[in-house]
């Protein structure tokens, strides 16, 4: 699904590509444009920045089990060491929840890349248009998914993120993403505040970057 200022028909290979229009503000917003455009049973989410693999689609078909939403696989398309943090601690990769049965499942959807059924999507009544910002938008969704069926892992669906907007994007990335856990901690009534951690992969880099996402993400959380 692409957002963009310009609307046209466009057949890529064996697909049709329809861009459209959003006038309203936030990915929330546009996304939900997206939906109701849509024909298919199934929405597949990725973002402008992402790049899909040939695994992308398959993956979700083979790892299909009756749930509602599908929680893909996001790895790094750079080799810097901004893009191999960002990979080793899974940033956009969904936490994981370890139930009573031992079954494991994502706590929520990231829309870097997902799958999501369409009449789940319409039951609870789309992306929460109200947060407007692209930071706990696709958490709300795949909270209010939960409330009415499961959620699912799809790690054979891969899609390369391209983080090449370096240590400033990096700071923004953090302070956004500290803002949508405040909206969400607001929402929810639950404790989102960031909390000091020591990264997946110990190096002296990657312990610098974990402050620095720390200090953005609490900034963002408290401004």
């Amino acid at each position: 699904m692409i957002i963009s200022r310009k609307r046209e028909l466009l057949s890529i290979n064996n697909f049709k590509l329809r861009v459209l229009k959003c006038s309203k503000m936030g990915p929330a917003s546009a996304r939900n444009l997206g939906i109701q455009h849509s024909k298919g049973d199934w929405v597949l989410f990725t973002d402008s920045d992402c790049i899909p693999s040939e695994s992308w689609i398959l993956g979700y078909i083979h790892s299909m089990n009756g749930c509602i939403g599908y929680a893909g696989n996001v790895k790094s398309w750079g080799n810097d060491f901004l893009s191999k943090y960002y990979e080793t601690q899974e940033i956009l990769v969904p936490l994981k929840v370890i139930e009573q049965q031992g079954y494991t499942r994502p706590e929520y959807l990231i829309t870097a890349n997902s799958m999501v059924w369409k009449p789940a999507i319409e039951k609870i009544g789309y992306f929460n248009e109200n947060i407007n910002i692209a930071a706990g938008e696709d958490i709300d969704l795949g909270w209010r998914l939960l409330e009415i069926g499961n959620l699912d892992y799809a790690f054979n669906s891969v899609i390369y993120h391209n983080f090449d907007d370096g240590v400033i994007g990096f700071c923004r990335r953090f302070i956004r993403y500290g803002k949508g856990n405040k909206i969400i901690s607001k929402m929810y009534e639950v404790d989102l505040k960031p909390k000091v951690f020591q990264p997946n992969k110990l190096s002296f880099i990657n312990q610098f970057l974990s402050k620095l996402q720390y200090i953005c993400m609490l900034w963002g959380y408290i401004s």
